[in-house]
């Protein structure tokens, strides 16, 4: 549609929560070609080694899983609003697709003592952007082993802290993408805490 120069979609994706946030999309697609919608993450395909798509496979997985693989759109019941992941004490990796968990307002990665690797896509755990919500937070300790952690653009955009705690093999942090407007945690705080004694 190279010529398309006006879109009007009035009251319209409103009970898709993915789309809903990400309506602010249209507000800066008119000097852009149709084309580049492709390329915007709440289009991502499906990844092909996920092996959570709902609710019910996470709440089927055993305590000793080792990777845990969270398909892009997925979205659990609105009830669910704390993602605390202590209870799977074998835990490797953790990778969750673009545009997924937005109702999650807690996200609890602690005590993961063989975590190595977390990597999160773009628009995960966000409704609103750019609104500090008191009661969305994101915590990361004491997870020994963790090597990287990658989260992408428009991620934790309403989410009010980032709590980064002992994690003394910790070698990379990438949050948002260089030269791009990531507005991943655009509304937190940030806290890193070591016990430098601790490292060996």
């Amino acid at each position: 549609m190279p010529n398309l120069t006006t879109v009007e979609l009035p009251h319209c994706f409103e009970g898709d929560h993915q789309l809903n946030y990400h309506r602010t999309l249209l507000n800066c697609m008119s000097s852009v070609e149709i084309g580049r919608w492709s390329e915007h993450p709440a289009l991502q395909g499906a990844l092909p080694n996920a092996n959570v798509h709902n609710m019910i496979d996470f709440n089927a997985m055993h305590t000793t899983t080792q990777q845990i693989v969270v398909d892009s759109s997925v979205a659990f019941d609105p009830s669910f609003t704390v993602l605390d992941l202590s209870r799977f004490s074998s835990l490797r990796e953790l990778a969750v697709g673009d545009c997924s968990l937005s109702t999650v307002e807690e996200v609890k990665l602690m005590g993961l003592h063989l975590l190595d690797t977390v990597t999160i896509g773009n628009g995960c755990f966000s409704k609103r952007k750019g609104v500090s919500n008191p009661n969305r937070h994101f915590y990361l300790k004491d997870c020994g082993r963790l090597k990287q952690l990658k989260i992408g653009r428009e991620s934790f955009m309403d989410y009010s802290l980032c709590e980064m705690e002992n994690l003394h093999s910790l070698t990379h942090i990438q949050i948002g993408e260089l030269d791009q407007e990531s507005f991943t945690f655009m509304a937190a705080s940030l806290v890193l805490k070591s016990d430098c004694s601790q490292r060996k």
